[in-house]
């Protein structure tokens, strides 16, 4: 019921409001997936290019910004994490010619699964498995490990992550671009100095060794970072970094290292989430300080 409630709220604010965006606000799209199943993928690669978007690589995405260019109605797509069914849907991007980059936190997959997946499965039988998800986000990195290590190895999970062999196959289409979600997908800012420079330097060589090409880009875990994580991104080599700040990308962004984009909700309909990509939908949310062009 929530689902049609999200459903129909989304119909009525994209039918309603879409066509009273300020000109130039929505010319430049920054878009970000983690697991969708394919027909919602699909229907809405199909809406945007209906709307007379163009899906721009994150190289072109990158010199637009720097250069401040008008190239009309453009839109970036990204995904976090690297799911296995990410690979579902290879056909629609090629068959689109939709550039995607998939940000990758190697340990996954090396071991099958993200550690939430560890900690949801260990306190299923809890009121709340997700409220315990939650904490462990809260916890400092040594505790952050300390407290893991002994549930993945009481727990047995089936793989849902790509596995190296597919992530070097994926990388060789031409439409996608591999990038970095550090090494283990911690909450970044509360890594010291050490585990920042390992999650941040090491996550970059480990997948440049696995596909024998540059990665260039980070998105941060959660969304997370502050002056230190931004430092340690630079001082590694990327050239841009993203978070998940809901912001327009109106005229030219002054920092390539907090880049915000819309997220679409997996879990959500199509027009709940075509209400999210144009930014209707946090508006209602009520987020107006992290809603600004700038």
């Amino acid at each position: 019921m929530k689902k049609i409630a999200r459903e129909i709220l989304g119909f009525l604010l994209f039918n309603c409001f879409y066509s009273f965006l300020r000109p130039g606000k929505i010319n430049l799209l920054s878009i970000y997936f983690h697991n969708p199943d394919l027909p919602l993928f699909r229907r809405i690669v199909e809406k945007l290019r209906a709307l007379g978007y163009q899906f721009i690589s994150i190289r072109e995405f990158e010199k637009t910004i720097e250069e401040n260019l008008q190239g009309g109605k453009q839109v970036l797509v990204t995904f976090d994490d690297g799911w296995s069914a990410n690979l579902e849907l290879v056909d629609t991007i090629n068959q689109y010619a939709v550039p995607v980059t998939i940000f990758i936190p190697p340990d996954a997959v090396t071991e099958g699964n993200f550690w939430w997946e560890y900690v949801t499965e260990y306190y299923k039988s809890t009121a709340d498995p997700l409220l315990e998800k939650a904490k462990f986000k809260k916890f400092v990195y040594d505790e952050f490990r300390d407290r893991l290590d002994p549930i993945k190895k009481s727990v047995q999970l089936s793989r849902t992550v790509m596995t190296r062999e597919q992530v070097v196959e994926i990388s060789q289409n031409p439409l996608v671009t591999i990038g970095s979600h550090s090494l283990t997908h911690p909450i970044l800012v509360r890594c010291g100095t050490e585990a920042l420079e390992k999650e941040i330097s090491n996550s970059k060589t480990i997948l440049e060794g696995w596909i024998n090409n540059r990665v260039d880009y980070l998105a941060y875990p959660n969304g997370d970072y502050n002056d230190a994580v931004i430092s340690e991104c630079r001082k590694a080599g990327y050239k841009m970094c993203f978070s998940t700040r809901q912001e327009y990308l109106e005229g030219l962004i002054h920092d390539k290292f907090t880049i915000p984009r819309f997220s679409v909700n997996d879990d959500g309909g199509f027009y709940e989430n075509l209400a999210r990509i144009f930014g209707l939908w946090q508006i209602v949310a009520g987020i107006p300080n992290h809603f600004k062009a700038k």
